[in-house]
């Protein structure tokens, strides 16, 4: 048998305000991210990989100062 635990988290005005900063960014790639593989399926039947997409954070996390505040594998995952 497995235990499992309940917590209530209690987060600051601050903290409340960067999860939620946090959270849209997630939306907000995810959303780019299958538009991208939407698109080019649609335009030239070929399929963008996880792994195309993950080469491409580096260099989205230089130009857009919300996804250096998340930490890489967050960012991964989302994209998975």
């Amino acid at each position: 048998m497995k235990r499992t635990y309940k917590f209530r988290v209690y987060p600051t005005t601050q903290q409340k305000t960067t999860l939620t900063q946090w959270l849209t960014t997630c939306r907000m790639l995810y959303n780019k991210g299958l538009a991208e593989r939407k698109d080019a399926w649609e335009t030239h039947q070929h399929s963008v990989t996880y792994c195309e997409q993950a080469n491409q954070l580096t260099d989205a996390k230089q130009t857009n100062h919300f996804l250096k505040e998340i930490h890489s594998q967050v960012l991964q995952d989302v994209l998975r």
